[in-house]
């Protein structure tokens, strides 16, 4: 039996960016003052899940609460009012399960990898409209760049 490449199996489509974002373990009974959020930054994400770069190491099956900034989603949010001049810039929020865990520098940084597990679903929608028009203005950089390239054409 042939396995597919990683990128054919995924659900949604991913988008190579990096953006800020705060992590911590999730945990039913937050009540306890001690902050335990920690920074990090996004490598890719989609719309059902991300990649992020921790300092902490967390282990397969935790949940984590994620407030990741991504600039420019929140303009395709489905509002009754957004007055864009003073709308704020705000982070999407979800909860996600830690699926795999690979350490690039023994001690200090790791690969999360996740599955968003907790996303309102207008959120949702509003990421994967911002993802596709992210991916079509890659393309259209690239097919530009091919037409102009003096090299490419004989």
């Amino acid at each position: 039996m042939t396995r597919q490449p990683h990128h054919e199996r995924r659900r949604y489509l991913r988008l190579d960016q990096s953006h800020l974002l705060r992590h911590e373990k999730y945990v039913l009974d937050m009540t306890s003052e001690l902050e335990m959020r920690q920074e990090g930054m996004i490598k890719n994400y989609s719309q059902g899940g991300a990649l992020f770069e921790a300092k902490v190491k967390y282990n397969v099956g935790d949940v984590l609460k994620l407030a990741i900034s991504i600039r420019g989603w929140e303009r395709y949010k489905n509002e009754f009012y957004k007055d864009d001049k003073t709308s704020r810039r705000e982070p999407v929020i979800v909860l996600a399960r830690v699926v795999r865990v690979q350490t690039i520098a023994p001690d200090s940084v790791h690969d999360i990898a996740v599955e968003f597990i907790g996303l309102d679903e207008g959120d949702r929608w509003s990421l994967m409209k911002h993802i596709k028009e992210q991916l079509a203005k890659k393309s259209e950089i690239r097919s530009t760049k091919h037409e102009t390239n003096p090299n490419d054409q004989k």
